[in-house]
């Protein structure tokens, strides 16, 4: 019998290896070995909690056992400062079976106020497009607010005026309607044009037709309105 000690299971107890193991708890060593295209002795010690994964054995263990790979990845910590995304991408979903569910039922184009305007931005062929979550609140009380699209000319040089206002001509629709509009105005020298877009958590058609002349019911919520752009405008002036 052999005196050497054991080595101590160091990952054993971080929420990566707690993961993967629940997740291969349907299967033998030999069989994740297989599909993870990989030693059973590496899969051994990677489920033991005595080795740390690569990247590379991180994205096959991940397929093998049919676990979100990017969510192994940044719980193993090679993607550092992905949970903020992981989060939108998990409200981007639930919001995506809403649209799903309602464009049944809707008539017209149901896109979000954000990629509607990502998606016409993207069309100017000159900007890269990015979006980019803002929450307020913290807590319990942290709700998504609202949404950027950031525009970056893909040669990488400054924005020109004239590429400002071929951004605002080509958005003028989306910007009116979806209440957006840019941060700031435009300045010599600067890299990136950022469009502020209102998040309507849901948008309901009214029904019924109303009193000749008087504009339908608007439902205010926090710091946004719920309604269609011609409705808002009637109200302000009435």
């Amino acid at each position: 019998m052999s005196d050497k000690p054991k080595r101590a299971a160091r990952f054993l107890n971080e929420r990566w290896c707690q993961e993967l193991r629940a997740a291969a708890a349907t299967m033998t060593r030999e069989q994740l070995a297989v599909r993870a295209n990989m030693s059973k002795a590496k899969v051994q010690e990677i489920l033991g909690g005595h080795v740390k994964p690569t990247m590379d054995d991180t994205v096959r263990l991940a397929e093998a056992v049919n676990y979100p790979k990017l969510r192994l990845l940044d719980l193993v910590g090679y993607l550092d400062g992905l949970a903020n995304l992981l989060s939108y991408l998990d409200q981007l979903e639930e919001q995506a079976e809403r649209i799903e569910h309602s464009a049944k039922r809707l008539p017209g184009d149901p896109l979000s106020g954000a990629t509607r305007i990502a998606n016409t931005a993207l069309t100017e062929g000159h900007f890269e497009v990015a979006l980019r979550p803002v929450y307020l609140g913290t807590g319990t009380a942290r709700r998504h607010y609202s949404d950027q699209v950031v525009l970056r000319p893909l040669n990488g040089g400054p924005v020109s005026k004239s590429a400002r206002a071929r951004v605002e001509a080509a958005l003028f629709d989306e910007l009116a309607w979806f209440g957006a509009g840019f941060t700031e105005g435009w300045r010599e020298g600067m890299t990136a044009l950022t469009i502020n877009v209102p998040r309507f958590v849901a948008l309901r058609r009214g029904t019924g037709n109303p009193m000749r002349g008087v504009p339908r019911s608007v439902a205010v919520i926090g710091g946004h309105w719920a309604g269609s752009a011609d409705v808002a405008v009637d109200c302000h002036s009435g």
